[in-house]
């Protein structure tokens, strides 16, 4: 017997100085792009789950960061970032 696969909703909450909004993708990748498109670096960062930037705070629901990218440390100075998958 088959498992029934069950289609993760993917979303992104926003809360800031536009108010409240959910952002709802169909895609991993639109998700992703909606992340890229207002990431303004690994400092912003709060968790797997969410980041702020200077308008407001992420939440990401039905997906994390580790799904979209990869955190990564220079060796040089330990300074950490971001890479996006695509």
């Amino acid at each position: 017997m088959h498992k029934r696969q069950v289609k993760k909703k993917l979303a992104v909450v926003y809360n800031g100085v536009d108010g409240t909004k959910k952002m709802k993708f169909r895609t991993i990748e639109e998700a992703a792009r909606y992340v890229r498109d207002r990431w303004e670096g690994a400092d912003c960062c709060g968790g797997p789950t969410n980041f702020h930037n200077d308008r407001g705070r992420f939440y990401l629901e039905g997906f994390s960061l580790l799904d979209i990218g990869w955190f990564v440390r220079d060796p040089s100075d330990g300074t950490v970032g971001f890479v996006f998958n695509q």
